[in-house]
């Protein structure tokens, strides 16, 4: 048994999930037993996480759901004896709890690992210039400095700013890095280590197999490299780039542009006149004229348009 959980759950355009249909608001229990793939209602904590089994296109659906009674966790996805569907997200709102995910996760691996018994010393700077460094696993590296970089190279060993000009990178395996500063840019190699930023023109980038990029700042891009490692932003004028096969491109700020690799969807809001959102729309890179590896945002009209 454990304590309810929030996850995110996708669906077909009919509101089921392999032939089971839900109903918002409804809650379903599963008289059997619960095992990851085998057994019980499965869902993310990672909203990222869920674009493994339902990509944003062909009318699928996404949802915040509560997961409780017999639970069992996995890397990427939980199962339980109990869901509760408790409202569906429209794609843009499902994107942000991704960036918000990040963040939010980033910050608890810092903390959690900075005060870790059995992790070597941290490294933490305040002072303007003063980088940190650490190469031991579970040393996170963390500063706030002006122009003060925090780089690690362990496994699990997040790196984090706050600081103006403030890089963070890492190289380990699950690494985090996270940076709040303007023009501060996080960026991680490691499998599984996402890079999340929220300054103004700060990017994030990453290279590790499903390692997302997610930024929130005004012309702060994310850009990733790994096969089903999705980039995401929020931020105005804000672009998101993939390389890698299955990894979703999602730019929803205001005048965003997006490109993929071929078979990758690239997701974008068209905004009215007076800037509110209308709808998210969905293409797929090499499908109905749209090319791949090729920067695209949306005209008036709300079609993709090819940015020359």
């Amino acid at each position: 048994m454990t304590k309810t959980i929030t996850a995110y759950k996708g669906f077909d355009k009919d509101l089921k999930c392999r032939g089971f249909q839900y109903e918002i608001g409804k809650e379903y229990l599963h008289d059997g037993s619960v095992g990851l793939c085998n057994g019980g209602f499965h869902a993310c904590e990672n909203p990222f996480d869920v674009f493994d089994y339902y990509s944003p296109e062909n009318g699928n659906r996404f949802g915040v759901v509560e997961l409780s009674g017999n639970v069992e966790r996995g890397s990427d996805k939980s199962c339980a004896s109990a869901i509760h569907i408790k409202a569906e997200l429209s794609l843009a709102n499902f994107i942000k709890c991704g960036v918000d995910f990040l963040f939010a996760k980033n910050a608890e691996e810092v903390k959690e690992h900075a005060s870790d018994a059995d992790a070597p010393a941290p490294a933490a700077t305040t002072g303007e210039g003063a980088p940190a460094a650490t190469t031991g696993n579970w040393a996170p590296a963390a500063t706030t400095g002006e122009g003060a970089p925090a780089a690690t190279t362990g496994y699990k060993a997040p790196a984090a700013t706050t600081g103006y000009w403030a890089p963070a990178a890492t190289t380990g395996y699950w690494a985090p890095a996270a940076t709040t500063g303007n023009w501060a840019p996080a960026a991680t190699t490691g499998y599984k280590a996402p890079a999340a930023t929220t300054g103004e023109g700060a990017p994030a980038a990453t290279t590790g197999y499903k390692a997302p990029a997610a930024t929130t700042g005004y012309k702060a891009p994310a850009a990733t490299t790994g096969n089903w490692a999705p980039a995401a932003t929020t931020g105005y004028k804000a672009p998101a780039a993939t390389t890698g096969e299955g990894s979703v491109a999602c730019a929803i700020g205001r005048e965003s542009h997006v490109k993929a690799a071929k078979g990758s969807p690239m997701v974008l809001v068209h905004y009215n006149k007076d800037g509110k959102p209308i709808k998210a729309v969905t293409e797929v890179a090499g499908k109905g004229g749209i090319k791949p590896d090729t920067w695209y945002r949306l005209n008036s009209r709300g079609k993709f348009t090819e940015v020359k």
